[in-house]
């Protein structure tokens, strides 16, 4: 299991258990990426503000979903920087049966606080944490 600390649990009304985890592991991370659907690429293409950053001319287009998902992937990487030299990302899961499923992953709470908010039925009233987990401690690399 990569190293995590959890952010966010709560129950949801069909009784599973959704956990946001907030990882170290940028291997995780673009695991996670892998497996979300097109409804949390727009809204982490959104929160990353890509067409704020670039020059919209030079994006890649809706009909090019290879290179779109790879600046995506690339852009979340980079923007999970936490205290250097770690990067954190948050990652939305939910369990049931002993299945786990992956929905969500991005560099900041707020979007996947949003994330949890428009597709999970019945957490409109979710609360932000309360504390915000330290980073681990290790020594830089030379």
């Amino acid at each position: 299991m990569p190293q995590q600390e959890t952010f966010l649990e709560l129950q949801t009304p069909d009784g599973a258990t959704l956990t946001v985890v907030k990882t170290y592991d940028k291997q995780f991370a673009k695991e996670v990426f892998g497996e979300v659907d097109d409804q949390a690429r727009d809204l982490l293409w959104k929160s990353l503000k890509i067409e704020e950053t670039y020059d919209p001319a030079n994006l890649p287009g809706v009909d090019e979903p290879e290179d779109r998902d790879a600046l995506l992937l690339d852009e979340m990487l980079d923007e999970g920087r936490d205290v250097y030299p770690h990067f954190s990302y948050f990652v939305v899961a939910k369990s049931l049966g002993g299945q786990t499923e992956y929905f969500y992953v991005s560099p900041d709470w707020p979007s996947a606080e949003e994330y949890v908010r428009t597709f999970v039925p019945g957490a409109s009233s979710l609360a932000s944490p309360p504390r915000h987990p330290q980073p681990p401690t290790e020594e830089p690399s030379i």
